[in-house]
């Protein structure tokens, strides 16, 4: 069962990092097109990753919780 929990956990964790990088690749070729500029597109990256590292945390918290949940089945 944990196994599961594992490959479901390391799936979402993948999309969302691809999520994440489709955000950064955006910004990035807006500030090389002089869209934006260098601050204004550090500013638009870490709202990007705080918010990357918030989901990552709830996941592993979800998944550890729920193999909690089975073991004690």
């Amino acid at each position: 069962m944990q196994l599961i929990g594992e490959e479901a956990k390391v799936a979402i964790q993948n999309i969302i990092q691809n999520i994440r990088q489709d955000g950064f690749d955006s910004i990035k070729k807006m500030e090389k097109a002089g869209d934006l500029r260098k601050d204004e597109a550090l500013y638009g990256i870490d709202p990007i990753q705080k918010s990357t590292d918030k989901d990552d945390k709830m996941i592993n918290e979800t998944v550890s919780r729920k193999e909690k949940k089975v073991s004690t089945l």
